[in-house]
């Protein structure tokens, strides 16, 4: 195991990266193993995390490439206009009433 905090932080978002890429669907299980990873970019990371560690740019390339919910890329990388186009938000009714 990497013995630097940037190190770990790396390898670490490297598998969440790699674990999201392998789902083809993401199921609500998927989206609860997900989660510790997730709380972990979102809370510490923005707060704590190295200098160098570019993980903001890592995980916005990769969302913007992957083909994922449409709700969780608005969600990380918003977009003007998002809640104007129907479509879109019938995704988003569909997430909340699940």
């Amino acid at each position: 195991m990497p013995s630097t905090l940037l190190a770990k932080n790396q390898l670490r978002l490297l598998r969440f990266m790699n674990q999201w890429f392998a789902l083809q669907n993401i199921t609500v299980e998927d989206e609860l193993a997900l989660l510790p990873d997730l709380q972990w970019l979102y809370l510490e990371c923005t707060k704590n995390a190295p200098k160098d560690f570019r993980f903001m740019r890592a995980v916005c390339k990769f969302i913007s490439t992957a083909k994922i919910n449409i709700v969780m890329a608005e969600l990380f990388q918003p977009k003007s206009g998002f809640y104007q186009v129907p479509s879109q938000l019938d995704e988003i009714v569909s997430v909340q009433t699940k």
